[in-house]
């Protein structure tokens, strides 16, 4: 039976006496794809960061597997993001210094996983991505989209219950981002991992369980769109 794997409740951050998220209420369903939409400065990356336990709320709660990450010390926190959260990022934030192979490992090794047993997955998950044929090349040395399918394979090497991706698609143009987006979809299926994406591109809301609606730091609406057959 599905269950939300994060809850917010009454969930509030400032920043210098400004409010940028103000009482947010947000049920995330396991296995979707949850959409956060709204323009730039409305609150969207200090949401996901907080879920994320990258900053810490100023009020209310935010529950992660039923965990409360602020009650975490911080190597019980990191390990926890090892394990259960992979991340995507909108400038992709690989190691310039590293082939592609050891970029896709990094989140294994991290993890304490045999470098072997590493190596393989990376190779394997790098050909569910298309890049099997890059993976001794540099990041510098791969297009855009090479480098956020590269991130993309980074983030769910692990198999992470949640992927949380900071407008994945910005850099791109119409029909790698649609490709981007979809690869993540695919993920999605594969992994039942729950998705956690922000955005304002209105282009790959076809993807979506769920869309949140965020203006001046408050969800203002939550849609169930029709999916069809992206």
């Amino acid at each position: 039976m599905s269950f939300d794997i994060i809850r917010c409740v009454h969930l509030s951050k400032s920043f210098l006496n400004l409010a940028v998220l103000k009482d947010i209420d947000l049920a995330i369903p396991t296995g979707s794809i949850f959409m956060i939409l709204g323009p730039s400065g409305c609150g969207k990356t200090t949401l996901i960061s907080i879920i994320a336990g990258i900053l810490k709320k100023d009020s209310g709660t935010c529950m992660l597997l039923n965990h409360d990450l602020d009650h975490m010390s911080s190597k019980e926190l990191t390990a926890f993001r090892g394990k259960n959260i992979g991340f995507v990022f909108q400038n992709y934030h690989l190691i310039s210094t590293i082939s592609v192979l050891d970029n896709a490992m990094v989140p294994l090794l991290i993890n304490g996983v045999d470098e072997v047993v590493a190596k393989n997955k990376a190779r394997e998950i790098l050909s569910k991505v298309g890049l099997s044929n890059r993976e001794h090349l540099y990041p510098d040395q791969l297009s855009g989209g090479e480098q956020q399918r590269l991130a993309i394979a980074r983030g769910v090497i692990h198999e992470p219950k949640i992927l949380i991706c900071d407008e994945p698609t910005a850099a791109l143009d119409h029909e790698t981002g649609d490709q981007v987006v979809g690869l993540i979809s695919n993920m999605n299926k594969n992994f039942q991992t729950t998705a956690v994406i922000v955005t304002h591109d209105h282009r790959i809301l076809k993807y979506a369980d769920y869309i949140a609606h965020i203006e001046d730091g408050r969800i203002v609406s939550i849609e169930q769109p029709k999916k069809d057959n992206a």
